[in-house]
């Protein structure tokens, strides 16, 4: 009887979990498709065949993530859901959608199709997760397709009028298209060899309603009629296909009204993957703002060391504006050409504005600003908020400052007028390279390595705090841990300042101070890089770069510091405590410590990364950060070692015997 009830047990407890659990849904038919993308959510579609060997081998993938979206409500939160469309039960409508590979992965909207699965992100439960995440926060994919194209198309003639109009009153955004049939931008083309132009064509109706609002006017030029007019653009390769193998990109150019005592300006836009509506939105605000070449004051600046950091997930916050500007003792004619250079230059660096300014009102701007900042965390007094202030300023003129909101830091480029104008924009483009990166960074695979190799003299540490990106912005804890982290990268810059001037005896007269100072900035090199992870791809990103443990369990907040001059990972002190944003004092005593050898209670305790050794072997990361040399040295000094005896037996020297006395040849 016990057996029975038992036995009846199971099969009922079976019935509950089968239908408490969501059911794998079949692939969606055609009419499914299209009754779908009409239903005001966006979906990330699969398009897969039976028969290709990597869709079968994905297959286990995508199920656990669409697993994963029910368990998280990815509808419910996010407004998105994953399908599946079989093409070979559904030839007709991968046919009518372009698909021309498998597997396919395609987000579409109320709009229709609207991007690419990007080729360069891995294909795993986590990635898709986030794409789709992030996909939901930019409010245009949710946007019907209503609006007509409002693009004019240009013809070679019609573009150079514009270009030599001397009363143009309006900029023109203008993309350039690998096609000689394009009359708006609307149009259903088969663009060849060119696998973004498709989505593109969606982001430039957007962009042509958009900005026409904002009195930026959009035009379209056809380059296998204008092949004049592309190939002295730059644009080639959209005049005719030289490799069927290879894959082209549309272009996007901004023609704006010139300055006095220039003429109309073109701006190349220079971002190699583009299709991205909010970034080309973005090129053609500031392009014509750069165009103008603004004089510098205060309003731009009020309170910039401090924002609140969540801004960074906001799709279009302007909290993350940054500023090249351009300072000279007297501004005048002679400076126009420098400032005409920097204008694409300039443009082409995401969410940066140029800006013009002469010494005096560059001072008045900056230095209330620093002071203020620097009275909240600055109590010694040997050094004046002045003194600070030259070290973040001073520099022979002229001289172009890079600034970002939300970091106290400065980058200084000193322009030589005796350099050639492309030399010029050369420099400039490498200098704000290196400087012009996020506030904080998502570090992924590709990130990582590039990370890895930038600019090691400037910044020697990455910071990586875990976090959970689902919550930023809904809970209030864990936003606190993010603003404490940001935080700690602007009191560690004036911990180092502190220590720099510190170091160094200032002579008292005011004229040779300043000239000290602006020495001493020039040796000062100690910058964090502060990037952040999702917490549920933290073991399995982490432990593949070596940056973690396995066994280990982590928690939101933790933070994961890199070495590079030394090569270590450090997830702990020496006391065996976790780093962790909750005590920002204590990582910050021990960034200085590893900075400056400054002797400390508290340091990092951690690995070499990329360790080939486990924990009891740990002792050998000393010799492998050394690689092929380490080893030698250590194999010369085992073999010195075994064979010290004969060593010492070669080299010992018989007794002297000068003073003997000779006998029967011998010496006695």
């Amino acid at each position: 009887m016990q057996n029975i009830f038992f036995q009846l047990f199971i099969i009922l407890f079976t019935i509950v979990r089968v239908y408490s659990e969501e059911i794998y849904p079949d692939p969606l038919s055609s009419n499914d498709f299209y009754s779908l993308i009409k239903d005001g959510n966006l979906h990330l579609i699969e398009f897969y065949s039976p028969y290709c060997s990597y869709c079968n081998h994905l297959a286990p993938t995508w199920k656990k993530t669409w697993e994963k979206a029910q368990e998280i409500n990815l509808l419910a939160n996010y407004n998105v859901t994953l399908d599946r469309v079989n093409c070979i039960e559904n030839g007709d409508l991968c046919y009518d959608e372009k698909i021309d590979y498998f597997p396919s992965f395609r987000l579409y909207g109320p709009s229709g199709f609207i991007k690419y699965y990007p080729e360069d992100d891995k294909k795993t439960v986590n990635e898709f997760l986030k794409f789709v995440k992030q996909a939901s926060k930019d409010k245009t994919n949710f946007q019907e397709k209503g609006q007509k194209d409002k693009s004019l198309a240009l013809t070679e003639l019609a573009f150079n009028e514009l270009l030599n109009d001397p009363n143009l009153n309006h900029p023109y955004l203008i993309s350039f298209w690998p096609t000689k049939q394009l009359i708006s931008t609307d149009d259903d083309i088969d663009f060849e060899n060119c696998y973004e132009c498709l989505p593109f064509q969606r982001s430039w109706n957007l962009l042509s309603n958009t900005l026409d609002e904002k009195n930026i006017k959009t035009a379209h030029v056809n380059c296998e009629s204008a092949v004049n007019l592309c190939k002295a653009m730059g644009y080639k390769d959209l005049t005719e296909i030289k490799n069927h193998r290879g894959d082209r990109m549309a272009k996007v150019a901004l023609l704006v009204p010139g300055r006095p005592h220039s003429k109309n300006k073109v701006i190349r836009y220079n971002e190699e993957y583009f299709t991205d509506y909010l970034k080309v939105k973005d090129f053609a605000i500031r392009g014509v703002e750069n165009a103008k070449v603004p004089d510098f004051n205060s309003n731009y600046i009020s309170n910039y060391p401090v924002i609140d950091v969540t801004s960074y997930f906001e799709p279009e916050s302007t909290d993350l504006e940054s500023f090249v500007i351009y300072v000279n003792d007297r501004l005048d004619e002679s400076d126009d050409q420098l400032l005409d250079s920097l204008i694409e230059v300039v443009s082409n660096a995401e969410r940066t504005t140029l800006y013009k300014a002469n010494v005096e009102d560059f001072y008045a701007a900056m230095g209330p600003e620093l002071e203020n900042f620097y009275g909240k965390y600055y109590n010694d007094k040997e050094y004046t908020f002045k003194d600070l202030i030259q070290l973040k300023l001073s520099t022979n003129l002229p001289a172009i400052y890079y600034i970002q909101k939300g970091q106290i830091k400065t980058s200084i480029f000193p322009v030589k007028k005796s350099l050639s104008n492309d030399k010029f924009t050369k420099g400039v483009q490498k200098w704000l390279n290196l400087f012009n990166i996020p506030l904080l960074t998502d570090i992924t695979s590709w990130k990582f390595s590039k990370l890895m190799n930038y600019d090691k003299s400037n910044h020697r540490f990455i910071l990586t705090e875990l976090v959970d990106t689902s919550l930023i912005g809904v809970d209030k804890e864990i936003d606190s841990k993010l603003q404490k982290y940001h935080e700690l990268q602007n009191i560690y810059e004036i911990e180092v300042d502190n220590w720099y001037l510190r170091q160094n005896s200032l002579p008292e007269g005011q004229e040779q101070r300043k000239i000290a100072i602006g020495k001493l900035r020039d040796k000062r090199k100690a910058g964090l890089i502060t990037t952040f992870l999702d917490i549920s791809e933290a073991k399995s990103f982490a432990t593949r770069n070596g940056l973690v443990s396995s066994s280990r369990q982590y928690e939101i907040g933790d933070v994961i510091i890199i070495d590079r001059a030394s090569g270590y990972v450090y997830n702990s002190y020496n006391d065996g405590e976790s780093i962790s944003v909750t005590n920002t004092n204590k990582i910050l005593h021990a960034l200085l410590s590893a900075q400056f050898s400054i002797p400390a209670d508290t340091k990092f305790a951690g690995r070499l990364l990329g360790s080939p050794f486990p924990g009891p072997l740990k002792f050998m990361d000393t010799i492998h950060q050394y690689g092929v040399f380490g080893y030698i040295t250590i194999l010369v000094l085992i073999a010195l070692l075994w064979n010290l005896k004969r060593i010492l037996k070669l080299t010992k020297r018989p007794a002297s015997v000068s003073n003997g006395i000779q006998k029967d040849g011998k010496y006695y």
